[in-house]
């Protein structure tokens, strides 16, 4: 969908395979990106504070422990590693779940 969405902006001068495995590696790493842990604190809680600092005891326990957080950077870099490296068809077949509903 989105290479479709962005056909009017290819170079017909220049091969279109590079094209459009940029697009999928770049919808690769966005959903790479959307996926990483953020801290966040809800509408409610920051009503429930009256104009007060949140609690960043109750924050701080939403977030994941190093151990996760180590763990999850290790997957991420390991599924980059493995997109990077493995041969055209495998990498498409790998990356099409991810991006299904996008290309």
């Amino acid at each position: 969908m989105r290479a479709y969405q962005a056909l009017d902006r290819f170079d017909l001068s220049r091969p279109f395979a590079p094209w459009i495995k940029r697009i999928t590696a770049n919808l690769c790493l966005n959903w790479l990106e959307s996926e990483r842990v953020r801290p966040q604190i809800s509408a409610a809680d920051l009503a429930a504070t009256n104009d007060q600092p949140p609690n960043m005891d109750d924050w701080a326990a939403a977030m994941p422990t190093p151990e996760q957080a180590l763990l999850r950077q290790e997957q991420s870099t390991r599924l980059r590693h493995a997109i990077c490296n493995c041969p055209h068809l495998s990498r498409r077949d790998r990356i099409s779940p991810f991006s299904r509903d996008e290309l």
